[in-house]
């Protein structure tokens, strides 16, 4: 949020450091997409977990039901492990990305832009 509110208005001439807002800009949100969607993941998840702990307190002498929760959590488990490290390297690169870029964010247009037209 701390991004957007630093971008100025886009003007003729000198708008390399907007470029820049934008493109960090689609990055966090991209990365915030991901994370919505993992989240989602997760609510998936457990709904299908809960149905499976259901099945087994009703009948808990079908082996067949214990079975299903334990491949769901290890099924889970995998994809959950993959799926964060997606979103740790994602974070990583963006956070690359803005530490590159501090200057240019902090300070999109240079000082003296403006006493060039002169």
């Amino acid at each position: 949020m701390w991004v957007s509110f630093m971008i100025p208005k886009f003007e003729d001439g000198n708008n390399f450091g907007v470029s820049i807002h934008e493109h960090t800009l689609a990055q966090i949100r991209l990365v915030e997409l991901d994370t919505r969607a993992f989240f989602d993941e997760i609510t998936v998840y457990f709904m299908a977990r809960a149905d499976a702990v259901s099945k087994v307190a009703m009948f808990p002498h079908i082996e067949d039901y214990r079975r299903v929760v334990r491949e769901l959590d290890e099924k889970a488990y995998r994809e959950m492990r993959l799926i964060i490290t997606e979103l740790r390297d994602r974070c990583c690169a963006l956070h690359a990305h803005v530490i590159e870029n501090l200057e240019k964010i902090k300070m999109p247009r240079s000082v003296n832009a403006s006493a060039s037209l002169y």
